[in-house]
């Protein structure tokens, strides 16, 4: 019996554990501890004070007396126990529903006169216990109050002779707790949920306002919302940074800014919107504010949007670099010709035979110096006159294969190696031409100026590769030291250069990235196997086309 009880008692707390029985309220718990209590003291009452009334009768007066004691102290027992938290809310309501109906089955047992009554003072705890019980539990809850209570009836119908009055209330009795059980368990689940739907509807609708107010604190532009009589309700950051005070909270408008009070009354009377920047404090950044009503229907919160002017400044900055940019084009343009004549001047000067010695080291700091300036004016134009991509379909490995054999024989110094290997089938992919042939030029140059070894001859290594998921790669590495890795990223970044030694502008890395992402390809460094560098370039390829090899 031991072994039972304790499996029956574990099994109880894994279904409160597990949430079948759900926690009730606590102001629920505190009625039905009223309610038990006041039935305790109603039957300690009934039992000393009205024991010789016509209209109840006990059987055993000593007995009764007793179990309207027992009953009240079970019931301060159990709400002492409860609220010094020694059993929680789904534990209290079954033993006190236990308590219940053992209690007001021995009343029926012990009364006569009031057969009818006592069973109905059980239907408020089974209600309020199957209210937290899921339907199955609550109907096992309501099975054992019956088969309580009938035991009690069938003893006052077979004491007493009359067998079908006591059938009849027997059977409404058990169909008024089934019924009672049910409607209070489906109708408190049913409540729980919509009570769980609010509480996680009312979570987000508090973190979207959450996430809307730090849009607006966020927000570069001021934002306040003014009622009917001009206060201001709220505002974020910028507008509070605008207005140039420390006050907070709700206070009229006037008390911020005297001008926007006077915009906002304008606006109100006539509607006009200010068209001039105006100083909101003395000392204040100018800003240009805005005022939109809130509801279409009333006028009763105003909208006021500030826009900074240092916002337009910089807007206004990037317009100028732009035209910085589009102005440093036209005087490198200009400076190509003079820059020609130079280097042609120097070109005759080195090939004169009576030029003596110190004049032709200055002959060759004046041709050395003019190709970098030379290089510097190209790659500022290149920059400058950089035009949207016109995508064609090219046959990667025959474009590579005639571009690569014509750099050999016009750009390879002798000594050096170019080593080519490609898949042998077609490739097709979508890119502009002619920023192909600067790209993969660019990154050549790039192996020729900046991948030599001191110790080994130059060995550029040219592959492409179609792998079996559907990708292409065109890899261009040296045999050279690399870039160390902290300098990666600046690599790529306009006018940075490791070559000082070589005069270069920087611009190359930074064009050929801009080039493969306007042509919806990327480009990316990687260490070279072994040493050296490696640029890769992913392509976004039309699709492959497989031929026998070659």
């Amino acid at each position: 019996m031991k072994f039972e009880r304790n499996n029956l008692v574990a099994t109880f707390m894994d279904m409160v554990q597990a949430g079948q029985i759900a926690a009730p309220q606590r102001r629920e718990l505190y009625y039905l501890r009223a309610y038990r209590l006041l039935l305790g003291l109603l039957a300690v009452a009934l039992t000393f004070g009205a024991y010789d009334r016509e209209w109840v009768r006990f059987g055993d007066l000593h007995v009764t007396r007793a179990l309207a004691i027992c009953y009240l102290g079970a019931g301060l027992v159990l709400a002492l126990y409860a609220l010094n938290e020694k059993i929680s809310g789904p534990v209290e309501l079954v033993l006190g529903l236990l308590v219940d109906i053992a209690a007001i089955s021995l009343a029926m047992l012990l009364t006569r006169g009031l057969e009818s009554t006592v069973p109905l003072l059980l239907l408020v705890s089974l209600a309020a216990t199957a209210n937290y019980l899921p339907v199955r539990l609550a109907m096992g809850a309501a099975a054992l109050a019956v088969i309580a209570m009938l035991a009690a009836v069938f003893s006052h119908g077979i004491g007493g002779g009359a067998m079908e009055h006591v059938t009849a209330n027997a059977a409404a009795l058990s169909i008024v707790c089934f019924v009672v059980a049910a409607v209070a368990s489906l109708m408190g689940g049913r409540a729980r949920r919509a009570e769980a739907l609010a509480e996680r509807r009312g979570a987000e609708l508090v973190d979207l306002d959450r996430l809307n107010d730090l849009i607006v604190q966020r927000m570069r532009t001021g934002v306040l919302v003014l009622d009917r009589e001009g206060r201001v309700q709220r505002m974020n950051e910028s507008a509070w940074r605008l207005l140039g005070t420390r006050r907070r909270g709700v206070a009229p408008v006037g008390q911020y800014s005297v001008p926007l009070a006077e915009a906002w009354q304008r606006w109100r009377a006539t509607g006009e919107q200010p068209h001039s920047h105006t100083a909101l404090n003395e000392g204040g950044d100018p800003a240009l504010a805005r005022f939109l009503r809130l509801f279409a229907e009333s006028d009763g919160l105003t909208v006021v949007f500030l826009e900074d002017t240092r916002l337009l400044e910089l807007r206004a900055e990037e317009l100028t670099l732009d035209t910085l940019g589009r102005l440093s084009a036209s005087i490198a343009h200009e400076l190509r010709n003079p820059l020609a004549a130079i280097q042609q001047a120097g070109q005759l000067l080195g090939e004169s035979q009576e030029l003596p010695a110190r004049d032709r080291r200055l002959v060759e700091i004046i041709d050395k110096h003019s190709q970098r300036l030379e290089r510097i004016v190209r790659g500022v134009l290149d920059l400058a006159k950089r035009e949207r991509a016109k995508p064609e379909t090219v046959e990667l490995e025959t474009w590579l294969t005639r571009y690569l054999d014509e750099f050999r024989m016009t750009r390879l110094p002798e000594g050096d190696e170019l080593a080519v290997f490609t898949p042998g089938r077609g490739c097709e992919v979508l890119f502009d031409p002619v920023h192909l042939e600067q790209v993969v030029g660019n990154l050549l140059g790039n192996s020729l100026n900046y991948g030599r070894h001191p110790e080994r001859p130059l060995r550029i290594t040219v592959k492409l590769d179609a792998p079996a998921d559907g990708g292409l790669v065109l890899s261009v590495a040296d045999n050279g030291r690399g870039i160390p890795a902290d300098r990666v990223e600046q690599a790529f970044k306009p006018f940075y250069t490791t070559g000082a030694g070589t005069g270069g502008t920087g611009l190359g890395l930074y064009l050929c990235r801009e080039l493969c992402q306007a042509n919806s390809a990327e480009l990316d460094y990687r260490d070279a196997p072994g040493s050296g560098a490696c640029f890769v370039i992913r392509f976004h390829r039309q699709g492959l086309v497989n031929h026998e090899a070659t």
